[in-house]
């Protein structure tokens, strides 16, 4: 009687054990599922690079008016270099470096030959912040940002420029894992200035350099 007991009772253990296995192995598996899609959709800190194009009617008009014939003027190529940091899993605020740079060509009355191709550039620093709907890589979102002007005009013949305040943007885009789309508009405030030794054809005064455009940015 006495090994029959410890038979049955061997036996029941072996169950017992056999029950735990199959109970906890699946709640462990999900576990492990659910900290693996919860390591997915975490945020790290890392530098930011983006190019895009912005299109500026302001801007545009005054180079008309600074020359009927200017031409090649294709809109603001956008630069930006960045360090993002997560204050949550939902807002990151990344502090930045952007160039807006463009070309145009200017003819110049009374002489032939090919015109003048001139380069201007608007430096801006300042921060940037993004809010995520989703907790997953993929996401919209929206932002604004905030920045300093340091603008530098090549075309327009005895002016220089100067800042006129602070540039403020807006943004809404799509996150695809550690490549974002985004629509910004931008307002880039630029104060043009009489160089004493010139003289110009426009009176210098206050435009807007800024516009909308389109952003493409990666997370390296």
């Amino acid at each position: 009687m006495g090994a029959v007991k410890d038979v049955s009772g061997g036996y029941a253990k072996r169950l017992g054990l056999r029950a735990v296995k199959i109970f906890f192995m699946p709640c462990l598996l999900l576990l492990l599922g659910a900290q693996g899609a919860f390591a997915q959709s975490e945020r790290t800190n890392g530098v930011e690079v983006a190019l895009g194009l912005l299109e500026s009617s302001k801007y545009k008009e005054l180079l008309r008016e600074e020359d009927p014939d200017v031409s090649g003027y294709l809109g603001w190529v956008w630069l930006e270099v960045g360090y993002a940091f997560w204050v949550n899993p939902h807002l990151q605020v990344t502090p930045r470096l952007a160039l807006l740079g463009g070309s145009v060509e200017t003819t110049i009355s009374g002489f032939e030959g090919a015109p003048n191709r001139d380069a201007n550039i608007v430096v801006l620093t300042g921060l940037a912040a993004r809010y995520y709907l989703s907790l997953n890589r993929n996401s919209f979102f929206g932002g604004v940002s905030v920045s300093h002007v340091y603008p530098h005009f090549n075309t327009f013949s005895g002016l220089e420029s100067e800042s006129d305040g602070i540039s403020f943007g807006a943004a809404v885009g799509y996150a695809f894992s550690n490549i974002e789309i985004e629509m910004q508009f931008l307002k880039v405030p630029v104060r043009d200035v009489i160089v004493p030794q010139y003289s110009s054809s426009r009176e210098p005064g206050a435009f807007d350099a800024g516009g909308i455009g389109v952003t493409v940015r990666v997370y390296l």
